[in-house]
């Protein structure tokens, strides 16, 4: 798999998971509007949907990424450590989904889960900057802001 297909495949995951994020954030709004019971029981198994492919897309990140971002460029290593950090805070994202679903307060539970999507789309966007641009992430070997004289 060349460089471009990773980059491909992981911001096709991202848009997935965009997509999901906003069916459940969709889904809370309804049941806040409305409080409408069918969403309401529907919601921790979209909850755990969302989680697990949150779970998935991080351990296929660190797959593809794990042995090439450290030779992308001089900041490559630190990239692979700003990767593992935010998974590892990822991590807690995933637990925080999951642990909302079961507040005692189902009002406070969806507020948890509203504000902890917010976070895992700021860290997804992170994350393109970070390492998953084309400028960054690319099969051609082109030194930025090269001299030679």
């Amino acid at each position: 798999m060349n460089i471009e297909e990773i980059r491909t495949e992981l911001l096709g995951q991202h848009a997935d998971l965009r997509r999901m994020i906003e069916e459940v954030q969709r889904s809370v709004r309804q049941i806040q509007q409305a409080q409408n019971a069918e969403l309401d029981r529907e919601l921790p198994a979209r909850v755990q949907a969302l989680a697990r492919a949150l779970r998935e897309h991080n351990l296929r990140e660190e797959e593809l990424l794990g042995n090439i971002l450290p030779t992308i460029d001089a900041w490559g290593s630190v990239r692979k450590e700003i990767m593992e950090e935010q998974h590892a805070e990822h991590e807690q994202f995933t637990a925080a989904l999951v642990a909302s679903e079961t507040w005692g307060d189902p009002a406070r539970g969806r507020e948890t889960l509203m504000a902890t999507l917010a976070r895992v789309l700021e860290h997804m966007e992170r994350e393109e900057k970070a390492f998953l641009n084309e400028t960054l992430l690319r099969d051609d070997s082109v030194v930025a802001d090269q001299f030679s004289g």
